[in-house]
């Protein structure tokens, strides 16, 4: 495992060969999810060269969003103010319905909401898209329509999908030199020749060494890592308290899902990875099915005596709304701060690995929920790991582009994190900018992958009725893979913070895991994060 962090004033032996400032943008293009993604979510790509445009507003950068959802601000909930919200787009034939909300969902806490977009009755026949529906209110705001209150509508924005950052061999083309994540065509890779080594995963590998074995934490309670990922599957490294469900983290992204889902779309009803196979006719593997396994066993290899506590918010063809995220983030942060008054029964969580993430539509540096949760995040003693992304670009990749935000503060550091290959040099496909403080590796990973896994693909030679065959390049029911991706990177650098985390509590008393306050978490997040590749 190799780690390089980037901090002022280290020598340039401390980072990866080149430097990572001033590098040239790839010009933005639109996100990469083929048309069949985007309509299994009824979703839509914001394309710059034909967005509808306010006068005098600067042209938005590209991102793919959910049609039928917008995030609404709980202001904008009360007091009337969605009925003139609602009043505003009686022209449109639209209207914001929060009725499942309200049944499914807490609503004394200061927070955004997604709230779905539907058809008035009688309307004229047309397609909901959020972005037109926020352009009309952002309109109405710049004419001084009494009914748009602007410091509402200013928090109203697009539920963006989310991707997450596995190179997926199945479903990822070459795109310009942007490498895509998740479904983007059938076509297969051009990252290299045939004859030489490809980025392609996952793929079966088979592994001779034992389970890492889970040792007793010596400075008291385990460190704990937070995963929001593709659920859980099926391996026998995982049949202990290692690996468990963040139930009330897990009930919350439920209850996000089913009341935003439109008819036939899909929807996260529990922790469980899947469905395996998305495409039932052709039969080949999700893109992204076993991805939370395999962060699990990244981290059970580099931190077998802490525990991970996961939450299933991501699709198994690599997509997850950003509305779910929020909704588990929300979740989270309340019960770190009820563990961190004291309550021993909530999740006091010290790391979050997050290997999702995507390309906001303003240029400008990023603002709103995801921010102001992360703050508080920080605030608790939480550090945050966030992988970089793996389109091969200096475009901020957010959450993990936020982590400059956290240099230096009071709070717990946030870390972003791009790929190494197993040679030390920064991996082809890795996002590389300022915003990215730290470098691990993340190509060509040997980790777990559910044991149920079996795709529709064939071995390319068999005989003997199949009892000699060449490899078959989807069936992992001996329960190990090689996958490439800054979704690896991060938890091994989650992985290596909790190690940290344990080694010095074992060494200090004073950085114990046991310490329950907010001041606490935040002197060992900085301690693990200071020590981080030395």
């Amino acid at each position: 495992m190799r780690v390089y962090v980037r901090r002022p004033g280290r020598a340039s032996t401390d980072q990866p060969a080149r430097g990572t400032d001033g590098l040239p943008d790839v010009p933005p293009t639109v996100p990469p999810f083929p048309q069949q993604v985007l309509d299994r979510h009824n979703a839509r790509r914001l394309d710059p060269a034909n967005a509808v445009l306010l006068a005098g507003q600067r042209t938005p950068l590209p991102t793919a969003y959910r049609s039928g959802v917008l995030l609404i601000p709980e202001a904008a909930r009360r007091e009337g103010a969605l009925q003139n919200i609602n009043k505003l787009l009686t022209e449109s034939g639209i209207y914001l319905d929060d009725s499942r909300l309200s049944k499914d969902f807490r609503a004394e806490s200061p927070r955004v909401w997604p709230v779905p977009l539907r058809q008035l009755r009688g309307a004229a026949p047309g397609r909901v898209d959020a972005w037109m529906v926020l352009q009309t209110l952002r309109a109405a705001v710049a004419r001084g329509d009494q009914r748009a209150e602007p410091s509402q509508i200013g928090q109203i924005g697009l539920d963006h999908l989310m991707v997450g950052s596995a190179v997926a061999g199945a479903g990822s083309q070459l795109f310009g030199v942007n490498y895509a994540v998740e479904g983007s065509g059938e076509g297969g890779s051009a990252m290299a020749p045939p004859s030489l080594a490809r980025y392609d995963g996952p793929v079966p590998v088979a592994l001779s060494l034992p389970a890492p074995i889970a040792a007793k934490a010596v400075g008291g309670r385990r460190a704990t890592v937070v995963t929001l990922d593709t659920g859980i599957g099926v391996h026998p490294w995982f049949t202990d308290d290692f690996l468990a469900v963040a139930d009330p983290i897990q009930n919350a992204v439920v209850a996000s899902s089913a009341a935003t889902a439109a008819p036939g779309q899909p929807v996260i009803a529990g922790p469980n990875d899947g469905p395996a196979i998305t495409e039932p006719l052709v039969g080949s593997l999700a893109t992204h099915f076993g991805h939370g396994t395999f962060i699990a066993g990244v981290l059970r290899q580099l931190a077998p005596a802490a525990q991970v506590r996961t939450a299933r918010v991501m699709h198994s063809d690599g997509v997850a709304y950003e509305s779910d995220l929020l909704a588990a983030l929300y979740e989270l942060i309340e019960q770190v701060g009820s563990a961190r008054n004291g309550n021993p029964d909530a999740l006091a969580a010290d790391l979050l690995s997050l290997s999702l993430g995507y390309f906001h539509e303003d240029g400008e540096t990023l603002s709103g929920e995801l921010v102001t949760l992360l703050d508080r995040l920080s605030e608790l003693g939480v550090i945050v790991v966030a992988a970089a992304g793996n389109f091969a670009t200096s475009r901020p990749f957010y959450p993990a582009a936020l982590a400059p935000r956290y240099a230096g503060g009071p709070g717990a550091p946030m870390i972003s994190v791009g790929a190494l290959n197993p040679n030390g040099s920064v991996a082809l496909f890795s996002d590389e900018g300022p915003w990215v403080n730290c470098f691990a590796t993340g190509a060509a990973v040997v980790s777990t992958f559910p044991t149920t896994s079996v795709g529709g693909l064939q071995p390319e030679y068999s005989v003997d009725s199949g009892r000699r065959q060449a490899l078959d390049g989807d069936d992992f029911t001996d329960g190990f893979a090689v996958w490439s991706g800054t979704s690896f990177a991060a938890p091994a650098v989650a992985g290596l913070l909790a190690a940290g985390l344990e080694r010095n509590a074992a060494a200090d008393a004073n950085l114990s895991l046991d310490g329950a306050t907010a001041a606490d978490a935040i002197k060992r997040a900085q301690a693990a994060v200071a020590g981080l590749g030395t």
